[in-house]
């Protein structure tokens, strides 16, 4: 049985298995942040070529997806499932990137939304209304296909 992929096994338990299983390649895999540009063609279109020598032990982090492929929001969650597909499908343990993007003044992608820097949120003196805006960049880079956001949207001034 292969316990980590078992969803009603214990956490620790899936974990170790997965622990176990893991080369050292893999494991140094899951350190890795693979910008997106490393695996699209010129056509911005995903390359399977450029993904097996690039990951072919996968990848802890896929980056900028949005921003860099410069693709409409529909087309960069399109790209975003190929390349977990191949993550998941193409290589030994499939174990699936967290996919990170930037949010300095908002999701920086291609028809996302603008707002003020950091410094300027807290001029407003309105935490309610920054954590609005929070919760519309986190719906926006989850319609997507992103998991985690680099980025100070929160400034202590």
């Amino acid at each position: 049985m292969i316990v980590y992929v078992d969803a009603a096994q214990p956490v620790d338990a899936r974990v170790n298995d997965l622990l176990s299983r893991m080369t050292l390649d893999e494991k140094l895999a899951q350190l890795v942040g693979v910008y997106v540009t490393t695996l699209i063609d010129d056509n911005r279109a995903f390359s399977e070529a450029k993904a097996q020598a690039a990951i072919p032990d996968g990848a802890g982090q896929i980056t900028r997806i949005g921003a860099a492929s410069l693709l409409e929001p529909p087309q960069s969650a399109a790209l975003a499932n190929v390349i977990q597909r191949f993550l998941i499908e193409q290589t030994r343990l499939g174990i699936p990137a967290i996919v990170h993007e930037e949010s300095c003044a908002g999701y920086m992608a291609r028809g996302a939304t603008s707002f003020p820097q950091a410094i300027g949120l807290a001029a407003t003196w309105e935490p309610e209304l920054v954590g609005k805006m929070a919760q519309i960049i986190r719906r926006q880079m989850r319609m997507v296909g992103a998991h985690q956001t680099l980025a100070p949207v929160l400034d202590v001034v």
